[in-house]
């Protein structure tokens, strides 16, 4: 799949110390990790579960959604309505 040779899944499974390389809790006992790939170059990034595997879909793989999604997470827009002992 995706170009990987005969082991290569069980490699990456090893180099990723058997878990997702993003959340790193899934570890593929319930649900084979997917393989996780460019979809440009179709070159094989790693080994996803599949919620990591839809968020980077639901992305598009795109850096600059990512790095609003952490700005998002760091300082939420719902913050600037806390207030402050005087009201």
């Amino acid at each position: 799949m995706y170009g990987l040779a005969p082991g290569d899944y069980e490699k990456l499974r090893y180099l990723q110390s058997g878990r997702c390389a993003l959340c790193r809790r899934a570890n593929g006992a319930t649900i084979r990790l997917s393989v996780d790939h460019d979809h440009k170059s179709g070159a094989v990034r790693g080994l996803l579960c599949r919620p990591c595997n839809s968020i980077l879909g639901h992305g598009r793989d795109d850096i600059q959604f990512f790095q609003r999604a952490i700005g998002y997470l760091m300082s939420p827009p719902a913050r600037q309505l806390q207030r402050g002992p005087d009201g």
